[in-house]
């Protein structure tokens, strides 16, 4: 009970007893709402862990996460004729930059970085009875790059009167980076001739996840979790021919090269050293 209403508490008994008199009824239903009043306000109600009896609040820590990148592929070509001759001609378009934003939590916040696109170079394919590819022909698109941002927890506020977590970080995955194919297709009686390095497969490009980093703890908490996404496929594109006949010559006919697909690293946040003793407190902010 606060000093100021037990003194009034006091006073009204002290009346009642001195003077053996009735006491005022506004005076005596005063005193009773000062003592109710101080009664409850020596008991604190705040929400406390199961575990331990420490008061945390998840609610109110500023948490951050970023959208979703779009794909960023080349565009497909398909050619037919009858018969159908390309000479140095249908070089594919290459995929370009699919990259999400980083994300930074802040104190005891929790952080997601959203996923990267795809980023596959395009794909040729070609019809006809007969199809003649020459000087560099079909050549498809190589792979570009697909790269899911970091990631970071944020550390737990320094609160000495309880024990506090720190933020869990989590990264997206990232896209295919695939180079394209080339599919040249003749009839069952028709010829499929590359020559002059002509139908070459996409190289592929890099597809990275990014890194997680968890937040330190805070008081006897313990540091964040942390985890990376997966990162997508950067194969290097297949060719094909299909016909009666088939001949390649001068390096024509070759599958593109395979990139890189890399995850990243994931770092959970380190515990927190000291306050052992306040395990139990029922703190408040």
């Amino acid at each position: 009970m606060r000093p100021s209403l037990f003194i009034i508490a006091l006073v009204a008994t002290f009346a009642t007893v001195a003077f053996a008199g009735p006491v005022p009824a506004s005076l005596a239903a005063a005193a009773r709402a000062a003592a109710a009043k101080a009664a409850a306000g020596s008991h604190f109600s705040h929400p406390t862990n199961s575990s331990n009896g420490s008061f945390i609040n998840h609610s109110n820590y500023p948490d951050a996460s970023t959208g979703n990148a779009g794909n960023a592929n080349g565009r497909s070509v398909y050619r037919t004729g009858d018969p159908l001759g390309s000479n140095g001609t249908g070089a594919g378009d290459n995929g370009g930059t699919s990259e999400s934003l980083p994300a930074i939590a802040g104190p005891g916040g929790n952080a997601r970085s959203g996923s990267a696109g795809t980023a596959n170079g395009d794909s040729i394919m070609t019809g006809g009875s007969s199809n003649s590819n020459t000087n560099g022909a079909d050549r498809a698109g190589n792979g570009g790059t697909s790269t899911s941002a970091n990631a970071v927890g944020g550390d737990a506020p320094r609160r000495v009167h309880r024990r506090q977590d720190g933020g869990d970080a989590f990264t997206g995955g990232s896209g295919d980076a695939s180079g394209g194919s080339v599919t040249n297709e003749g009839s069952a009686a028709g010829t499929v001739s590359n020559d002059g390095a002509s139908t070459i497969g996409g190289t592929g490009g890099a597809s990275t996840s990014g890194d997680a980093s968890g937040g330190a703890g805070n008081g006897d908490g313990s540091g964040g979790n942390a985890g990376t996404g997966d990162s997508g496929d950067a194969l290097g594109g297949p060719v094909s021919n299909f016909a009666g006949t088939v001949t390649n010559g001068g390096g024509s006919s070759v599958g593109g090269t395979g990139g890189t697909s890399t995850s990243g690293n994931a770092q959970g946040g380190p515990g927190a050293n000291g306050f052992a003793g306040f395990d139990s407190f029922s703190g408040y902010d």
